[in-house]
């Protein structure tokens, strides 16, 4: 009798929307109404359930909020399911039992069925999806990268740093999330072992993946670290324009890289095949109504927090940008230096010389800058690339010298860029 008991878990959720009929109040159909249908319930049986499990949501409900740990949660839940089994147990006959099992029996076979030609469909999505990835890793992802790049050469020396630090922050988080949602995984599968379908979590991205996972791990962050959100939230404001402009660069080239995968993705399957196959009748279904709305009502859509759609839409465009902001950036990046000036190879913003010029294992680097600030001092060879950081300290107006080794370099074409976090004044060199 255990064996079929599973099939009425759903009960819980069934029972309530079933039996409880609420005015004035829409709700999703119970995934399994049909079953229940079927078993020919008696009014008797359908009141002693509607009772019982009405307790039971009241219980379940009582624990939200609670300061259990994640494993008591889990064994709360295993509690529940167990008086659930009993409940059912002690209503349904042994004829609508027996009469489940069989229910149970051909939907399991259906299912089974089901997944064979997702497994199988994916084996031969195998190869697109190589594909696909060596596409994004070619054209995608350097694109975003060279405007997240181009978004750094617009930022304040000293913000760059913040920024540097506040990513170092939030990547943390998201290590230990993923470290956590692992540990859970085998703490689940430990727990569900012998006990029915795997833990429904398995191979799930959104604790630690893209899209909405990354704005999970920065609401944990925001949680944990309320201050250093408040600094990213203020640079993200601060350079809104700069980042607006480089996503909406990036959004501009969406359609034209959808296109190319597009072309990709039919030649490997057919739309309909995937549709049938793939997705089948078990695929996602999203319902089109609005959660507490009557008929022929407009009802507007409002947060957990009770913020309006427009407030919602502002909140989620600011995870966005700083979600952009803290991007990952490469070290090495590729930088064009400002075009030299004709007269002695250097703007004249700010006074430079090098000597000696040719040089070989060393050379000095002379700067006079106008007043007190922030200025960085960056060494780029002949292609644009950032050798290194001579010096990022602030500066007090007047002559400074710096010594630079130059034993490690090549031959070739050099420049000293000096930023003084609006402008940038360059002085070239050759290393014999």
């Amino acid at each position: 009798m255990k064996k079929i008991i599973t099939i009425l878990f759903a009960v819980l959720l069934i029972a309530g929307n079933t039996f409880a009929q609420r005015q004035g109040e829409h709700h999703h159909k119970p995934p399994h109404h049909k079953m229940l249908s079927q078993l020919d319930l008696t009014d008797e049986q359908k009141a002693e359930l509607e009772t019982k499990i009405k307790a039971l949501r009241e219980e379940m409900k009582s624990q939200k909020g609670t300061d259990m740990s994640h494993e008591e949660k889990m064994e709360f839940r295993h509690q529940m399911v167990q008086r659930q089994k009993a409940i059912i147990e002690s209503v349904l006959t042994e004829e609508q039992l027996a009469k489940a099992e069989a229910m149970k029996a051909e939907r399991e076979g259906k299912r089974e069925e089901h997944m064979a030609k997702r497994k199988e469909m994916k084996e031969k999505m195998k190869p697109m999806f190589e594909e696909m990835k060596a596409y994004k890793e070619a054209n995608v992802e350097p694109f975003i990268l060279e405007k997240r790049l181009q978004l750094e050469r617009e930022m304040k020396r000293k913000d760059r740093k913040e920024v540097d630090k506040l990513r170092e922050s939030l990547l943390e988080i998201k290590s230990k999330m993923k470290d956590k949602f692992e540990e859970r995984k085998e703490k689940h599968a430990e727990m569900k072992k012998g006990k029915g379908k795997e833990w429904h979590g398995k191979g799930r991205k959104g604790h630690h993946g893209k899209g909405k996972g990354m704005h999970m791990v920065m609401k944990k962050w925001s949680e944990e670290n309320p201050e250093q959100f408040e600094k990213a939230v203020e640079l993200s404001e601060k350079y809104a324009e700069e980042i607006d402009a480089q996503m909406n660069a990036i959004k501009e080239m969406k359609p034209e890289w959808d296109k190319e995968m597009g072309e990709i993705k039919s030649k490997y399957i057919n739309e309909e095949d995937f549709e049938n196959d793939f997705k089948g009748k078990h695929g996602k279904k999203h319902h089109k109504g609005k959660k507490g709305c009557k008929d022929g009502e407009t009802c507007e859509k409002k947060g957990k927090d009770g913020a309006s759609k427009e407030e919602m839409k502002e909140k989620w465009m600011q995870m966005k940008r700083i979600g952009f902001l803290l991007k990952p950036t490469e070290k090495t990046q590729t930088e064009e230096p400002a075009t030299p000036q004709k007269r002695g190879g250097f703007t004249s913003s700010i006074a430079t010389k090098v000597y000696p010029n040719p040089s070989t294992d060393s050379n000095t680097l002379e700067i006079e800058v106008p007043e007190n600030g922030d200025y960085e001092i960056s060494l780029f060879n002949e292609s644009g690339q950032l050798v290194r950081i001579i010096s990022d300290d602030p500066l007090e107006g007047g002559k400074h010298t710096f010594n630079v080794d130059l034993s490690d370099l090549s031959s070739g074409l050099y420049y000293f860029v000096i930023f003084d976090g609006k402008s940038k004044t360059t002085s070239k060199f050759v290393k014999k």
